[in-house]
């Protein structure tokens, strides 16, 4: 039995742009998610929300934290939980002010 960790952004900018839809037009990412915490206790989801930048598909990512939480304290503690939560809210802020800085797109 293995666990597995789903890491996925709510949006995709670059997409919803040339769609010409608007950033708070997350209905399919949002079903999405719950169709898939729904489908087994073996998957949980970590959805960042910011609509500017994919922090963690960037070298950068280390250096941002989550209300105090780095991805690594996060991703750990969801390695040693007893309780099979599937979806943990860590960052409610659609546009977060953890993000990058947007001057940093050219790194």
């Amino acid at each position: 039995r293995v666990s597995i960790l789903v890491i996925q952004s709510l949006f995709d900018q670059t997409q919803l742009h040339l769609d010409k839809l608007n950033t708070h037009s997350n209905d399919f990412s949002l079903k999405l998610i719950e169709n898939l915490r729904q489908s087994s206790n073996r998957i949980s989801i970590f959805a960042p929300a910011c609509s500017i930048h994919g922090f963690l598909f960037r070298s950068l990512w280390p250096q941002f934290d989550i209300e105090q939480r780095t991805l690594a304290s996060v991703l750990n503690a969801w390695l040693k939980r007893k309780k099979r939560t599937h979806v943990q809210l860590i960052d409610h802020h659609f546009d977060s002010s953890f993000c990058p800085q947007r001057d940093d797109d050219e790194i």
